[in-house]
């Protein structure tokens, strides 16, 4: 084997650099070593053109690039602190008859307690001169271990009602302000045993929750719709 002074500039400056790549390989991440491979063979390492000061950059590039460039992971507990604010919009019913939505305004606050798992939910509905406003409060707690969510809703001269929904991200999240996440819980509708399922799309400043049942006492399998409620964001 030739000894180190017997070699040239480009032949050091390349067992240099395979003895610093290895270096970041083995202290750095599975991404930092994606992304190192990528850079070196996207770099021209032909004689002369590289020395070690331009090694010395890129292997900087390799390090600083990642912990910017990876977007956070969004997870039931990050979209769900997201929704914290106070909304407004409408809950609207589908006419089957004449396949239109119709609907009564909603205000609602939500706000995160601060443990990463409560949150309190408070609706105003107006449902008209004859009704008047409707005041519904939900307190729901996630258990990340058990991937479900425990909802307890409180209105006026109505009993309390006490709902375990499974819970999941349905897809990538692209960041915390746009995301979809389905909850499905076993309950009753129209008095008859149905799966409950709730999909909630957050798009910006903009957020609809779908409520659909499949009912259990029939041989089908079939998502029919209820209501959904549509609101934008007028404040955090």
């Amino acid at each position: 084997m030739e000894s180190w002074s017997g070699l040239d500039e480009y032949q050091r400056n390349s067992f240099i650099f395979i003895e610093m790549y290895h270096l970041v390989r083995v202290n750095c991440s599975i991404v930092l070593h994606r992304n190192a491979i990528i850079l070196c063979n996207c770099c021209n390492l032909q004689r002369g053109l590289i020395n070690m000061r331009h090694f010395a950059s890129l292997l900087l590039c390799i390090i600083a690039t990642p912990a910017f460039a990876q977007a956070a992971l969004v997870d039931v507990a990050a979209a769900r602190a997201s929704t914290a604010g106070s909304w407004e919009g409408n809950l609207e019913y589908l006419d089957y008859s004449a396949n239109k939505w119709f609907g009564i305004p909603v205000t609602t606050v939500v706000e995160d307690q601060g443990d990463g798992v409560t949150m309190i939910r408070k609706s105003d509905f107006d449902d008209g001169p004859k009704v008047g406003n409707i005041r519904i409060t939900s307190v729901e707690l996630f258990d990340p271990m058990a991937g479900t969510i425990t909802t307890g809703t409180f209105r006026k001269a109505r009993p309390v009602e006490v709902f375990t929904y499974t819970v999941r991200m349905d897809g990538a999240a692209t960041d915390a302000t746009h995301w979809t996440m389905v909850e499905e819980a076993l309950g009753k509708d129209d008095n008859r045993p149905a799966i409950l399922r709730l999909t909630t799309t957050r798009d910006g400043n903009k957020i609809e929750t779908v409520k659909q049942v499949d009912f259990q006492d029939d041989n089908k399998s079939e998502w029919i719709t209820r209501n959904r409620t549509r609101l934008t964001r007028v404040g955090g």
